[in-house]
């Protein structure tokens, strides 16, 4: 701003006194542009006089002001700030007076004593100077006092004064005097160019506990100084660090994580974790799927994952901490999963029946329908269809009502299919005739010597063996019938059986009930209310209690001879027994005394730290009652051991027999093989669940013999899932359902890696990796099985084998072959080559070769080839495993990336149409001196 806001007023008034006296004229004492200076604080006084008009004039006299920065002038009246004064002195003569008590800084600037009159505008100024102590500008400068801030965090706390001259700025923190360093402290201070503010920022970042405290800021002059201070301290914050965004996506059987990070909690902060699926009710998460974790800068995280999502696990994650929480939504992607509310439907000729299926997919099913014999349903006079849609949610919900059933409906399937842009599942509903003889609702007599013959629709009765119908009763054919034990014979009952003439029934102990298949019995308990769900099981029409209650009628029919045909019983007889023998294979052996910790009967040593496992292998939290466990048939079985498929009843909670596999040793087995049968117990008992890996459901360890309860897995090993598909010279036309696809054998890679990494983060080495160790179902999931020769290595990383036995020569790495070492990067040399089994179907490795030969070649640098119809990327992740250099090879993770990304390229990384059938066909057992 200049001094001369007005000069051509000035000049004008000037030429006016030159000219005539009478002229107005204007002076402010010691004016005429003058700085005058003033102190902060003090009263200043401007006076200005106005002489040359007479009081007829029409005249304005006042002061105004122009700031430093200014433009316009203010006109200034009597306020909290000034005082004016205006005093008529004579005719011609005023005098206008301009006060202020307490002078500060931002008063400086020019002052105008302004008069106008008829004639023209008369002018005089003044500039205004303050000089003193700083002063903080409140409305610039961080509120001192209490300021709270979140430790990690930036914090910038600002300073600003005004003060003539220029003040110095400096910061302090807990009397310390402070710098711009690499410690956390940035200090930036502008210098006033005009005026008198002088401003500094003091930023910290990271904010660490340490620097918690005192702050002040200290600014000076010449003429004195001024001090604010702060008082910093740190507020609790939770943030969620992952997902970044909130409803991120996760795909269907992938590992779904959330993390958050909470930030002066305190030294007893905990974050909890809950879900809800729909935001209104709330779940409380615990268990070993939560990791956390203090890291360096003192913040506590906590990470929650579900390491096989379902469609279940859609929902909103919430981490809490006191009363602060934050959420975040992650969406399950993924293609339809079809659950029916039931796989087999009782019902007579002429009833409604009304199916439901119910579909997990995400996006919604573009399909969504019932099938029979491969043709869609639509509405009709027999078939009626309705489909539910939920917007926005995962789950749709399609019905069939069959009415009337029919003859043609009964032992065929119908089939209830889902397809969306991820994939396509299907389930299967077989329709069957109510069977009156077991429902009880015959009214055949079965102490009448009646037996009871299921019909479709309804039933007949028929006299026994030995009998037949006289006047309505059944009325033996001979003077003296025989009967047969059909107890001592052949029956299913569950606990007891009672034998009658010609025929038997199934009793229940106290406190079970019998089933309406009119064998099985189940515990009261099991009908109950859950204390944990709340929820309660019927017991099933038709169901008795034991003990002295009504008893139902069994269904074994007896077989009644006279005494002639005694001998013809007799065979009957020994045919049974031979029988019963045969099914010896699935009856569960007899218990023996437990085997002597120390003692074994073997050729081969067993390693000292192992020999302490007979006295750990204690009844644990695992443990399933033997009495819960109904076998059915051999799955498999070896010189020692076998494996058999069997029905527990509610090992996963369900309140029903489910399907299971029991692993055993036989009785013949040496104390070496049982040792690695508990060893292998206590490997699995560890193994946390993923899905990609056999679960171990439970065992039975409390008395002889000991049980191992695993996933029952409906396809088979892969070893021989790969060779029934091999082309034939001839071959006949597969279903598309058999068929097998490049994208299909790449996708069993990928899942058996990644199955592999959860092993290996479990610190456990397999040691037998290879095809006919890994399990697919029916809906082409693979599972890593088979941890007889696994190891438990937490803490080591390596195991080095010191007992002698048969082993898996032709998937073994260098270093175990030539030094008995045994890492996770063995298993990655032995996953190579299950990826050679995979790309040959099933071709044996280093076909034609001796495991002599086949060790002396690994050791001597040689390699499995690369298929003709396997490209040079697969082949090179193949190498990369074979690396001669364990720590060169991949870890179970990368080569799951790899995959993953081979998965997405959808490029030819297998050409099965160039297999060459003289090479890839050798299809060998293994050889006697190698692992069977």
């Amino acid at each position: 701003m200049y001094p001369g806001l007005f000069p051509g007023q000035l000049l004008a008034t000037s030429l006016m006194l030159l000219v005539a006296e009478g002229v107005p004229t204007v002076r402010i004492t010691n004016g005429n542009g003058t700085r005058f200076v003033a102190a902060v604080g003090k009263s200043v006084e401007l006076e200005c006089t106005v002489t040359g008009i007479s009081d007829s004039k029409d005249v304005q006299l006042r002061w105004q002001y122009v700031g430093d920065f200014s433009i316009d002038p203010v006109i200034l009246g009597s306020t909290g700030y000034y005082s004016v004064t205006q005093v008529v002195q004579s005719r011609n003569m005023r005098v206008i007076t301009l006060q202020t008590a307490d002078v500060r800084y931002e008063y400086e600037g020019y002052y105008y004593c302004h008069l106008q009159t008829a004639e023209g505008n008369y002018t005089d100024y003044v500039e205004l100077r303050v000089e003193g102590v700083p002063v903080f500008d409140l409305n610039q400068t961080t509120p001192p006092g209490e300021l709270a801030s979140t430790l990690q965090d930036t914090l910038d706390i600002v300073c600003t004064v005004n003060a003539r001259p220029g003040a110095a700025m400096q910061w302090f923190m807990n009397g310390t005097l402070l710098y711009s360093s690499a410690r956390g402290y940035t200090i930036s201070t502008t210098e006033p160019l005009l005026g008198t503010v002088t401003s500094s920022t003091l930023s910290v970042f990271p904010l660490t506990r340490e620097q918690l405290g005192n702050y002040s800021c200290v600014a000076k002059n010449i003429r004195g100084q001024a001090r604010t201070e702060w008082w910093v301290t740190a507020v609790p914050r939770l943030t969620v660090v992952s997902p970044e965004t909130n409803g991120s996506r996760v795909n269907l059987g992938d590992e779904l994580t959330v993390q958050c990070k909470g930030v002066n909690l305190g030294n007893g902060g905990k974050i909890t974790w809950s879900f809800s699926s729909n935001g209104a009710a709330w779940t409380t998460l615990t268990g070993g799927n939560i990791v956390a974790w203090t890291d360096t800068m003192g913040a506590i995280n906590s990470q929650l994952s579900v390491t096989y999502s379902h469609y279940s696990s859609q929902g909103i994650y919430r981490c809490s901490w006191n009363t602060m929480f934050q959420s975040v939504f992650i969406r399950i992607v993924g293609p339809p999963v079809v659950t029916l509310s039931t796989t087999t439907v009782t019902a007579l000729p002429g009833d409604a029946v009304t199916l439901t299926c119910r579909v997990n997919a995400n996006p919604r099913p573009t399909t969504l329908g019932w099938f029979y014999r491969n043709q869609e349903l639509g509405n009709s006079t027999k078939y009626t269809v309705y489909r539910t849609y939920i917007t926005g949610d995962l789950y749709s919900q399609t019905t069939l009502t069959i009415d009337p059933m029919e003859e043609t409906d009964y032992g065929n399937k119908y089939k209830c299919v889902a397809n969306n842009v991820q994939g396509r599942d299907t389930e299967n509903v077989t329709l069957r005739d109510v069977n009156e003889c077991v429902t009880g609702e015959a009214t055949c007599e079965w102490d009448q010597h009646e037996i009871c013959v299921d019909t479709l629709g309804s039933y007949e009765c028929h006299c026994g063996t030995g009998f037949d119908r006289r006047d309505g009763i059944c009325t033996a054919t001979t003077a003296a019938p025989v009967d047969v034990n059909q107890c001592k014979v052949d029956h299913q009952c569950d606990q007891t059986c009672v034998n009658y003439f010609g025929s038997f029934r199934c009793e229940c102990m106290a406190d079970f009930l019998l089933q309406a298949d009119m064998v099985t019995c189940l515990p009261v308990s099991s009908f109950m209310v859950s204390p944990v769900t709340g929820s309660s099981t019927q017991p099933p029409a038709g169901a008795t209690a034991g003990g002295n209650n009504v008893l139902a009628i069994g269904l074994g029919v007896g077989i009644t001879v006279v005494i002639v045909a005694i001998v013809v019983i007799i065979v009957v007889i020994v045919c049974r027994r031979r029988g019963n023998r045969e099914r010896e294979l699935i009856d569960i052996p007899k218990p023996k005394p437990s085997p002597t910790p120390g003692l074994y009967n073997s050729a081969y040593s067993v390693n000292d730290d192992e020999a302490h496992i007979y006295s750990e292998l204690a009844p644990t939290g695992n443990e399933f009652p033997r009495g819960r466990l109904r076998f059915l048939n051999s799955l498999g079985e070896g010189k020692f051991g076998r494996v058999v498929m069997a029905e527990a009843l509610s090992i996963n909670k369900t309140g029903k027999w489910e399907e299971v596999a029991v692993k055993m040793v036989k009785e013949t087995a040496t104390d070496a093989v049982k040792e690695d049968f508990y060893h292998e117990l206590t490997i699995v008992r560890k193994l946390s669940t993923h899905p990609n890996v056999v679960a171990f459901l439970g065992c039975v360890t409390a008395s002889d013999p000991v049980l191992m309860i695993m996933e029952y897995v409906n396809g088979g090993d892969l070893l021989t899932f790969l060779r029934k598909r091999r082309p034939e010279k001839t071959p006949e036309k597969t279903s598309e359902e058999e068929a097998l696809t490049p994208k299909d054998m790449l996708s069993f890679a990928l899942q058996i890696a990644r199955g592999m990494a959860h092993i290996a983060a479990q610190k456990i080495i397999h040691r037998d990796v290879a095809a006919r160790n890994v399990l697919i179902d029916r809906k082409h999931v693979c599972k890593v099985s088979d941890f007889g020769l696994a190891r438990d290595v937490e803490g080591a990383d390596v195991y080095e084998r010191t007992n002698k036995g048969p082993l898996p020569i032709r998937w073994m790495a260098p270093e175990s072959l030539r030094d008995s070492i045994h890492t996770s990067k063995s298993d990655v040399w032995s996953f190579g080559v299950l990826l050679w089994e995979i790309v040959t179907l099933g071709s044996s490795p280093y076909p034609g070769m001796s495991g002599q030969q086949v060790m002396t070649s690994v050791l001597e640098g040689k390699k499995l080839v690369c298929p003709p119809q396997c490209n040079k990327d697969l082949y090179g992740i193949m190498s990369r495993c074979w690396n001669d250099s364990d720590t060169s090879r991949p870890t179970f993770d990368i080569l799951s990336r790899d995959f993953e990304r081979i998965l997405e390229d959808e490029g030819d990384y297998i050409q099965l149409n160039q297999m060459e059938e003289g090479i890839y066909q050798v299809l060998e057992g293994m050889r006697p001196e190698e692992k069977l």
